[in-house]
């Protein structure tokens, strides 16, 4: 039996998983013929310090992404924590586990406002977060007005520069370790 053009079977695209395996390898091999840096086996736990942080938060987006949502604005939110927290910290003296609590709370609060324009005056979730993303965003640099807070409690960076020892001289970043614990 003949199939024609028009039938569904006649084309289908690719499954994209493969194609995207592919591409990755590829990347990789051709990352790894052009620089020697790239294949030292500790290049590839160090570059999880880039991504750890947006692994976290796509951990969080992936519920809203399987209830059919849309938030746009979550990387002005996590901005605009980071700053409660530090701002607190820094001005406030407040204890830098109490500045996170208020860092936890400006993003609650944040998210809050979000669903509440979405469910309570049925804005599409894009419209609403469109818009709040450029508010948290410059909500963040004006509390800052453009400035970095710094100086914070060694104990405290750690969760952002600290690193556990595996084998000779091999070091797991922590962030990639909170990653894959939350994960």
């Amino acid at each position: 039996r003949a199939m024609s053009v028009d039938s569904p079977k006649a084309f289908r695209s690719p499954r994209p998983e493969p194609v995207l395996a592919f591409l990755l390898i590829a990347l990789w091999l051709g990352m790894a013929s052009v620089s020697e840096d790239f294949r030292n086996p500790q290049n590839f736990p160090d570059m999880t310090r880039y991504f750890a942080e947006t692994g976290l938060i796509a951990l969080a987006m992936t519920l809203v992404i399987i209830t059919g949502g849309i938030d746009l604005s979550v990387g002005s939110m996590v901005a605009l924590s980071a700053v409660c927290l530090g701002l607190v910290w820094q001005r406030l003296g407040l204890s830098i586990g109490a500045a996170a609590g208020v860092g936890v709370l400006a993003g609650t609060l944040a998210g809050f406002v979000n669903g509440a324009l979405v469910v309570g005056l049925r804005i599409p979730p894009l419209i609403v977060t469109l818009g709040t993303m450029a508010a948290y965003r410059g909500l963040a640099m004006g509390l800052t007005q453009g400035q970095s807070v710094s100086g914070f409690p060694a104990a405290f960076e750690v969760f952002g520069k600290g690193r556990y020892e595996l084998f000779s001289g091999y070091t797991l970043p922590g962030q990639l370790v909170y990653l894959l614990g939350l994960a």
